[in-house]
């Protein structure tokens, strides 16, 4: 998969707990497959309590406050990714209509 080991898994994860945060969402919670390590390292790295069960594993992210600094993330990041998302639909409806 060209999108593995490139920070994509940690980027969304990151943008999620950021999202739940300004939300003042109390705790979040994962589950993967037991085979699925990519999964429980990632959850690892944001320090969730993680549970290992029969065939799955499930982690559990404690919630914190929000403040000034992550909502302004949050925002500058969707705006971000609107414009790059905007930037790119041009580039392929050009792109189109030139075949």
């Amino acid at each position: 998969n060209d999108y593995r080991r490139k920070g994509v898994g940690t980027e969304l994860l990151g943008r999620i707990i950021r999202t739940a945060r300004n939300r003042k969402a109390s705790e979040l919670v994962m589950s993967c497959l037991a085979s699925n390590r990519a999964m429980q390292t990632l959850a690892k790295h944001y320090r969730a309590e993680i549970n290992f069960e029969a065939d799955q594993v499930t982690g559990k992210l404690i919630g914190r406050a929000p403040n000034a600094f992550t909502r302004a993330q949050e925002a500058f990041e969707d705006s971000a990714s609107f414009a790059t998302a905007f930037v790119d639909l041009q580039k392929r409806l050009f792109s189109a209509a030139l075949h």
